[in-house]
């Protein structure tokens, strides 16, 4: 497992394992994904958006992480010679070799295109057939505003018509009562 620092240096050396020369070194040049000052704030906005979580010392991917994984295993996103080609239009910027506009516009496109692949992606994932199958074994009974199923959530009772507009939950505490 990763330890926040190891993950830190992960992070610095990302462009090691990638063949094509010229990505290699812009992301050696780079110091790989993020920089010094940003790489924590990376990691703890992981953890907040509950992507990984840390016990004693090592981090875990949480399940949402996993299904995010999942998501993006195949999309250039999740490939380090992307941020090698980013990298590679910001230097082209600076030296005029390029503009701001056009880089942002191309970032634009491939945020668009990632945003509609996503939930087609989800559709097919295995995460989302064996979330249905944990609905399914915590059943606790019906929900009297939409019929869907009502299932523990944890720290609650939720609606699994949530998905769908439906609201209704229960707190597992009522009126100091459990």
């Amino acid at each position: 497992y990763y330890t926040e620092g190891t993950l830190i240096t992960a992070m610095k050396n990302v462009g090691r394992t990638i063949e094509d020369e010229d990505n290699k070194d812009i992301l050696k040049e780079t110091e790989g994904i993020g920089t010094e000052a940003t790489r924590a704030n990376i990691i703890e906005t992981l953890k907040k958006q509950e992507y990984i979580k840390t016990q004693k010392n090592k981090i875990y991917v949480t399940q949402k992480g996993t299904a995010l994984c999942e998501v993006i295993q195949n999309d250039e996103i999740a490939n380090s010679e992307m941020t090698a080609k980013w990298e590679k239009c910001l230097k082209n910027i600076r030296h005029k070799q390029g503009t701001q506009e056009a880089f942002l516009k191309s970032i634009q496109k491939f945020i668009t295109h990632l945003v509609e692949k996503v939930p087609e992606t989800f559709e097919h994932s295995h995460i989302k057939k064996q979330d249905k199958n944990i609905d399914q074994v915590n059943v606790i009974g019906k929900c009297p505003s939409c019929n869907s199923n009502i299932v523990d959530k944890g720290k609650f009772y939720g609606c699994t018509g949530y998905s769908n507009g439906c609201k209704f939950s229960l707190p597992k505490k009522w009126s100091s009562k459990t």
